[in-house]
């Protein structure tokens, strides 16, 4: 019998089509009317860990292993203002010891971004300008204080992210950089 996580990777992988897909915070937009739909999947496992300078392992919990799959969409209203959301399902496994396991739904994240300015490629490169919002909203019960255990933090999305992104830039002129305000989770 094929595990859970494997039948859904099937699923997933035959129900695939060709898509634009964004983040958050990705620096163009896609063309009015496009719909981006997604799925990631992640994997993270370990048995060590740093401390400062000492690298340490952790007998309590032997091998601690935690996966998650995301589903995502996006749609642009228009050629200026998208809209996106995410759902990420994660489950973490300690090998050893007492600690039980946890899975479940993190929390739902909605966002809109909208381009302030943008210039299209020319002489010093490409230049755009936009903003966005987000929003977390819980879709379960799961325990934030659980580390490293826990399937998520619980804390509060970034209100507000702006982004600035540039082509090459030419030689002799000051050089743009990224800005992010807000820590992006």
């Amino acid at each position: 019998m094929l595990s859970r996580t494997l039948r859904w990777s099937i699923l997933a992988m035959l129900t695939a089509l060709p898509a634009t897909a964004q983040t958050m915070d990705y620096g163009s937009m896609m063309p009015k009317g496009t719909l981006g739909l997604g799925v990631v999947y992640s994997h993270d496992s370990w048995e060590e860990y740093w401390e400062g300078t000492l690298k340490r392992t952790n007998g309590n919990i032997g091998t601690l292993t935690a996966q998650s799959m995301t589903m995502m969409t996006g749609y642009a209203v228009t050629d200026r203002l998208g809209v996106m959301a995410a759902l990420p399902y994660v489950w973490t496994h300690a090998s050893q010891g007492v600690l039980h396991d946890m899975s479940g739904f993190q929390d739902l994240a909605l966002g809109a971004r909208f381009r302030l300015l943008s210039s299209g490629p020319g002489r010093f490169g490409t230049f755009g300008a936009s903003i966005g919002a987000v929003a977390a909203l819980p879709t379960s019960d799961y325990t934030p204080d659980f580390y490293p255990l826990s399937i998520g933090s619980a804390g509060p999305a970034p209100p507000v992210i702006s982004r600035w992104t540039s082509g090459p830039i030419p030689r002799g002129l000051p050089t743009p950089r990224l800005r992010t305000c807000g820590a992006a989770t």
